[in-house]
């Protein structure tokens, strides 16, 4: 029931609306009888239950508002005389609008319906077709109902179960689409026409485009984005793809180009409508996480970048900005004070306040160091549930602004749990609680100090359980609240304890409360424990939401000495804020003495002491004689000197303070000082105006005004980057104590925590942390790193001396994270078990780099399957996969089968952290495969499985066997699913309904909440024809049926010759992930006299007749093969099937293939690059290209030697350091069929001169002689004969001399022949002569020395010696005119061997 509170009704009796929620849009108007009652209009309400911005609330919230104000609406409308003529309001029936997937809420209020029936019925093509009759459903649409009320009020008029009638209608699709008819079967009948629209993504372009202006560009300026990058700063860019600047080149602000986008708003839930998977929300949320070398952070989102800007578009106008300036006071151990200020002004204004409070996990206070501490959870009624389901339970209720309270009594109020309706406060009561700075002083609280963080909401699992939210409060879902409010105790909006008042105005309380462990740091000394005890690990979160007029709550019934992180977020009836930053507090122990304001402690009057001993001037008396003063200036020590022993006596009180001063390391000359006894100043101790402050430390510590070093400092409750440091307070004037700072450092910290300590200090040297009181939480530490830390204490007059130095050691983070159980997935093992070598086992890790990834997808590619099915662990994390939205296309990965598509698996490649996200998720919370599948039991009536269930991995609630028949050449691809399921908690399942004459398919799965496993084998069973071979001796029935992998699939012809066929094939797609495989390529020719040859390859799937009943064999380990030897222009079939520990698999699908016809080879001449320039010292590329099949066996010989050979028909070979005499290159071709071929080619290189001669020539004055210098070079040198080496003195050709150049083209291009021929040799011919040859690559020169001998006249016998020898024509001129020329023996080649008979007939032999 619905009640009204005088307070919503005006002095005319109207209904005023600004006392009502604004979400009710009340149309008032004046009832003559009641005076107080009125009538609700829902047509504007229906706006926001059926519009896209309203599309995620429930459905039972709306149905709850719907029929309790409609039938209220209907019940109080004004009437006369009653009649018996039913009528329909047409009040509801506006276009009504639905996002698909929502539900759609048709609205139908019918008067004086008497003894008459209400029927929905939907308009199609001018057809009717009715779908409910009264609330029965006609249609097979199970979607759809009928939703009836009661009666609002007791009437003659209004038939038992009121007037409303609503067809509900959930997850409308497009074809929900149309106009629906409500009707009365009265007479005449009496109808009216609802026309619903179902909204999809596609019609919501347009829309977008016009919600898609938001410009945030002067965030981003004052963030500091880069002019260039501006771009990035308007949704219009963005959709539009005119941002201008290349992503990388703006990655480092892309941060503050995310935060400004989402301006503040949680975008998240319609993010979540719009299907955007929880990895692709950061952007929903303001956040960016930058892309670093590891695979789990390259997840692609843009698929869904258009529907996440759309949604961020629309919250800018919908969604309220956050409030401004959150702060949380302690206010004691179970009470903190959160204050806030509105937020900015916006489009859409908030309507509540929520304050969510977490309880920090692990920082509850170990009971055992404060025995005082311990709660009691009945006083506060916490209720406990299983840490197995929930990790993050919420703890919700209202605050409501409008509540009635009594000054003489607490009379019980009446509120309906239904639709959660807001309750009346006296004005008098409750003015607008906006709280200045100035009434809440202890507020003002650093940002710093609470280290603002924001905390997703999408990685805790939210539970709401009703629940009491104390003794006092009565909550029943069937009857009303009762609150007791007393206004005494309300009137500040802060009560004491035990009325709970403050508390009371809040409704709906949920509580599912889990406590942590008391003392984390006591389970590090064993791992296994503080393992386990993570599971137990559950965040309590408090949520109250307040009144929008309000700006500070008080929250109590917490537990004491507890951490909270507290966020404050704004609320409309559209969605929510994020919140700005996040606040922690930690609440004080329990029974703890008040605080005291700090005793002063009086000093020595050092001034008086200093006048009475004569000092007079006025600044020494000020400043030298003044303890309060802990600096002074040179001048000072000038000025004071004549009487530096007076002043320096009456510091120190007559008290030696020495000992202290050398402890603080002051100079030697410096200690005088503090003995108090010092005859005369000097330049000397001017130094130590530099220590005066240490040097008025040790008087204060001596004058016994210091409070003593704090005791019993302890750290506790240590984590990774958090510990709990405590202490007790100073045995001596801790009643002076103001405050307390604690200093730590890191001991030998790693390069990381290095970086950080020195980013935030500069140096690693102690940290200073004001620490107002014990106990205090140390944040943002190192983790797994050794800290040292002490403590001082502060007064007025200065600091004590350093606590004594404490050693803790923070967790590690794997201690935190790892929660694996000793049987729990290893990744690296499988790897090793399926021999994935060394180089390719980086790859084996779900969080590997990318750019090892990327380095050895190519070198690793033949081992990329087994890594693969490795990293799925035998899980089935399909359903992970396109839930974070990996297409179709890439889902097999999932499921652990590779694609051998080298442009699919490109596309993939982008999703690969979407993916491994999945898989190291699964691996853990999805159960393993099961082992050792068997048929043990064989009937014609049934058929016994038994297995074992997985030895790693998450827990199994059952398992599911899946079977159905198959044909006998079914598909070799693995099947996750058959028709037929039967479920069990056993390992052994007895399969009856099956016909012996099938043969039918068998597997098995393991289940749990979180997902199923891959099938880890498959049987495979005719009941019939198994009976038959076990009746002929044939099988054994003793011996179990093993099931064993899947067929191996994906057969395909690779390449082929006249003589062999590369087939390749894709693993077993149902087995263990740890098995290895052996596989059996079985092939035959076969005859198929209607089969013609098809185009292509020449290969084919289909069913042949095989030449003979003989299949040749190959094993091979790999998924590759070459088969070899074949027959020429022959047709094979090809199967492959795959072994393990198990037993064989069945045949993989038929592969039918032509080997090519046998024709001789065939060779081009070869192609030589670069074509016109070879240089002497560079390489050249040589190609062959030959023909033939089978392919040849091509050979490149290079000036007769042989360089490369290969069987191939493209043979590119690269020959460097190419020498001069390499121009002869041949390519040679030979397959075994005909002629072997050869063809050649002369290439030409370009060389500098080298220059071939004699050194020495000899001659005789008179006689003719002939210098010769053979020159190689190419292009043509241009030659030259010197007389001397400089070139100064050229040899002209004429008079005595003649020269000539010759190409010798007999033996190679690029010879030539340098002559200069001396008619007559006389004495200024003996010498050098010089020839030189140059061109574009380089020069030479060689030197010929002429020696000439006077004539020496010889028996003319010599010459006939010479004749007589048979010499050669060409050698006699050696015997001519007298003499014996041995130069020109040696100078020819055809004369050397002529050269022993020269000299016999010299020696007249």
């Amino acid at each position: 029931m619905l009640v009204m509170d005088r307070d919503f009704i005006g002095a005319n009796g109207v209904l005023s609306l600004s006392l009502l929620p604004e979400a009710w849009r009340i149309h008032a108007f004046k009832i003559p009888k009641f005076n107080f009652v009125a009538s609700v209009s829902m047509a504007s309400l229906e706006g926001p239950l059926v519009s896209r911005q309203h599309r995620s609330m429930k459905l039972s919230v709306h149905l709850a508002v719907l029929l309790t104000l409609l039938t209220l609406a209907a019940a109080i409308e004004p009437v006369t005389v009653p009649s018996d003529t039913p009528s329909i309001r047409t009040l509801m029936n506006a276009p009504t609008e639905v996002m698909e997937g929502g539900d759609a809420l048709l609205t139908c209020i019918v008067r004086n319906i008497g003894g008459h029936t209400v029927f929905w019925s939907k308009l199609k093509d001018e057809k009717r077709t009715i779908l409910t009759v009264d609330k029965v459903l006609l249609s097979q649409d199970s979607r759809l109902s009928v939703l009836h009320d009661g009666p609002a009020v007791d009437s003659p008029i209004i038939r038992a179960g009121g007037d409303v009638w609503v067809l509900a209608i959930k997850g409308v699709t497009p074809e929900d689409s149309g106009a629906y008819v409500c009707q009365v079967n009265s007479n005449p009948s009496v109808q009216t026409l609802f026309r619903l629209t179902v909204v999809t993504n596609s019609s919501l372009s347009r829309d977008a485009e016009l919600r898609s202006h938001h410009n945030y560009t002067r965030c981003c300026q004052t963030a500091g984005v880069a002019p260039r990058c501006l771009g990035y700063c308007s949704i219009h860019s963005l959709l539009e793809g005119s941002v201008g600047a290349k992503e990388e080149e703006c990655e480092e602000h892309l941060t503050d180009v995310v935060r400004c986008m989402a301006d503040e708003r949680n975008h998240v839930p319609c993010c979540q409508r719009e299907n955007v998977p929880d990895i692709c929300q950061e952007l929903c949320r303001g956040e960016y996480t930058v892309q670093d070398d590891f695979v789990k952070s390259h997840f692609s989102c843009s698929d869904f970048l258009q529907p996440t800007l759309m949604c961020i578009s629309e919250g800018i106008d919908l969604l309220p900005r956050p409030p401004l300036g959150p702060v949380v006071e302690v206010l004691g151990p179970r009470s903190l004070n959160v204050s806030w200020m509105h937020p900015r002004l916006a489009a859409s204004a908030p309507e509540t306040y929520e304050v969510s409070h977490d309880l920090h996990p692990h920082q509850e206070v170990n009971h055992d160091q404060h025995p005082h501490q311990e709660v009691s959870h009945d006083q506060h009624h916490h209720q406990e549930a299983s840490h197995d389901q929930h990790h993050h339970q919420e703890v919700s209720h209202d605050l409501h602004p409008h509540q009635e309270v009594s000054h003489d009594q607490h009379p019980h109020q009446e509120v309906s749990h239904d639709h959660h309706p807001y309750q009346g406060v006296s004005h008098d009561q409750h003015h607008h609680q906006e709280v200045s700075h100035d009434q809440h002083p202890h507020q003002e609280v650093s940002h710093d100090l609470h280290h603002h963080q924001e905390v997703s909401h999408d990685e805790h699992h939210h539970q709401e359980v009703s629940h009491d939210l104390h003794h006092h409060q009565e909550v029943s879902h069937d009857q009303h609240h009762h609150q007791e409010v007393s206004h005494d105790q309300h009137h500040h909006q802060e009560v004491s304890h035990d009325h709970h008042s403050y508390q009371e105005l809040c409704h709906d309380a949920f509580f599912v409360l889990f406590d942590p462990p008391e003392d984390y740091t006591a389970a590090r000394a064993n791992m296994n424990s503080s393992a386990s005890n993570l599971d137990h690990i559950t965040i309590k979160r408090y949520v109250t939401r307040v009144p929008v007029n309000i700006t500070h709550f008080v929250q109590m019934l917490l537990t004491p000495i507890t951490w909270y992180e507290i966020e404050v977020t704004s609320e409309n009836r559209h969605g929510s804020s994020l919140p700005p930053y996040t606040l922690r507090a930690l609440t004080r122990p329990e029974n703890e003495d008040p605080k005291m304001p700090p005793k002063t402690i009086e000093l020595p009057d050092v001034t008086s002491c200093c006048a009475k001993k004569g000092v007079t001037h006025q600044r020494c008396l000020t400043n030298l004689c003044n303890p309060h003063n802990d600096r002074i200036a040179e001048p000072d020590m000038i000025v004071c000197a004549p009487w530096a022993q007076e002043a320096f006596s009456c510091l120190a009180g007559d008290y030696d303070h020495s000992d202290c001063c050398r402890e603080r390391g002051l100079p030697d000359v410096c200690v005088e000082l503090c003995t108090g006894k010092v005859e005369k100043i000097d330049y000397k101790y001017f130094r130590c105006v530099d220590y005066f402050t240490d040097y008025r430390g040790c008087l204060m510590k001596g004058y016994g005004v210091l409070p003593s070093p704090p005791t019993n400092v302890r750290v506790s409750n240590v984590l990774a980057t958090n510990a709990l440091l405590s202490w007790s307070p100073p045995v001596n004037n801790s009643g002076s104590v103001t405050s307390y700072h604690s200093y730590y450092r890191p001991i030998q910290p790693d390069r990381a925590c290095r970086g950080v300590w020195v980013e935030d200090i500069g140096d690693i040297t102690y940290k200073g942390v004001y620490s107002p009181h014990s106990p205090f939480v140390l944040q943002n530490l190192c983790p797994d790193t050794e800290y040292e830390i002490y403590i001082q204490a502060f007064n007025s007059h200065g600091t004590s001396d350093p606590s004594a130095r404490i050693l803790f050691k923070t967790l590690a983070e794997t201690v935190l994270e790892d929660k694996k159980s000793e049987y729990s997935y290893n990744l690296t093992a499988c790897c090793q078990n399926v021999l994935v070598s060394p180089g390719c086992m980086p790859l084996c890790d779900y969080n590997a780099r990318m750019s090892h990834v990327r380095a050895l997808t190519s070198t690793c590619v033949a081992e990329l399957n087994r890594v693969l099915r490795c990293q799925v662990g035998g899980r089935n994390h399909a359903p992970c996969c396109k839930r974070r939205g990996v297409p179709d296309s890439c889902q097999s990965l999932c499921t652990g089968t590779f694609i051998p598509d080298e442009v699919a698996l490109t596309k993939c490649n982008a999703y690969i952290g979407n993916i491994v996200l999945c898989l190291e998720d699964g691996v853990e919370l999805i159960p393993g495969p099961v082992l050792s599948l068997h048929i043990t039991s064989v009937s014609s009536e049934k058929v016994t499985l038994v297995w074992e269930p997985p030895v790693e991995g998450a827990n199994v609630t059952s398992f599911q066997v899946h079977y159905e028949n198959v044909d006998k050449n079914s598909g070799s691809v693995g099947q996750f699913n058959l028709n037929k399921t039967v479920n069990t908690s056993d390992t052994v399942a007895v399969i009856t309904d099956l016909n012996p004459s099938l043969l039918y398919k068998f597997f098995v799965v393991a289940v749990n909440e979180n997902g199923i496993s891959l099938p880890s084998s498959v049987l495979h069973l005719n009941i019939s024809s198994y009976l038959d071979d076990v009746a002929r001796g044939k099988k054994d029935p003793g011996h179990p049926i093993a099931g064993v992998p899947s067929a191996p699939h994906s057969l395909r012809m690779e390449g082929k010759t006249a003589t062999s066929l590369t087939i390749l094939w894709e693993p077993p797609e149902l087995a263990l992930p740890v098995d290895r495989f052996q596989y059996v390529i079985r092939y035959t020719t076969v005859q198929a006299p209607n089969t013609t040859r098809s185009a292509g390859d020449g290969s084919k799937s289909i069913s042949v007749e095989t030449s003979n009943d003989t299949y040749s064999t190959a094993h091979t380990s790999s998924t590759a093969h070459k088969i070899e030897e074949l027959k020429p222009n022959t047709q094979y079939v090809i199967y492959v099937t795959a072994i393990n520990d198990m037993g064989e698999s069945r045949p993989s699908e038929t592969l039918l293939a032509w080997t090519d016809p046998a024709y001789p080879a065939f060779v081009e001449t070869p192609t030589v690059h670069p074509t016109s320039l070879v240089v002497e010292g560079s390489s050249v590329t040589v190609l062959c290209i030959a023909m033939g099949s089978p392919p040849p066996t091509v050979s490149l010989y290079i000036a007769g030697i042989l360089v490369h050979r290969d069987v191939t028909r493209h043979m590119v070979t690269v020959v460097q350091n190419i020498t001069r005499n390499m121009t002869d290159i041949s390519c040679y071709a030979d397959n075994g069929y005909g002629t072997p071929m050869q063809s050649s080619v002369t290439i030409t290189i370009s060389r500098p001169p080298e220059i071939r001669a004699t050194s020495v020539v000899q001659t005789t004055l008179g006689r003719p002689v002939t210098l010769r210098c053979e020159v190689d070079a190419w292009p043509r040198p241009s030659v030259v004969w010197w007389r001397d080496p400089e070139g100064r003195v050229p040899v002209i050709h004429g008079g005595n001399y003649r020269v000539n150049l010759l190409n010798d083209d007999k033996k190679a291009e690029g010879l030539f022949i340098m002559e200069i021929e001396v008619k007559s040799v006389n004495d200024t011919d003996a010498g050098d002569f010089y020839c030189f040859a140059r061109n574009a690559f380089g020069t030479s020169i060689h030197m010929i020395k002429v020696v000439v001998a006077p004539p020496v006249r010889l028996p003319p016998e010599i010459s006939e010696c010479c004749r007589a020898s048979n010499m050669t024509e060409a050698c006699l001129d050696a015997c001519d005119f007298d003499e014996i020329s041995f130069d020109k023996v040696l100078n020819r080649d055809v004369c050397i061997p002529a050269f022993d008979k020269l000299v016999r007939c010299a020696a007249g032999e």
